[in-house]
């Protein structure tokens, strides 16, 4: 069983952002939908601990730049001219 901390949005920023809840484990971070199924994550780092504190759609905006950067090709985008 796997625990994790659930942070609520209000309703207002749920609105805006499309994110109900943010899960937090040991390893990771959720950006959730209101049925609490996950819309995207990302890995957390060691130096997490003030991020967690954060405003919410701070914390939402973390998770989907982490998200977005972790998607990535890992390929070289230099070209040759």
């Amino acid at each position: 069983m796997s625990e994790f901390t659930l942070i609520v949005a209000p309703t207002y920023l749920a609105e805006i952002t499309r994110v109900a809840a943010v899960k937090i484990s040991a390893r990771k971070f959720y950006a959730c939908n209101e049925k609490l199924e996950t819309l995207f994550k990302c890995s957390r780092k060691a130096a997490d601990g003030e991020e967690i504190t954060k405003h919410f759609i701070q914390l939402v905006a973390l998770i989907a730049e982490r998200a977005m950067l972790e998607n990535l090709p890992k390929k070289n985008f230099r070209q040759k001219v």
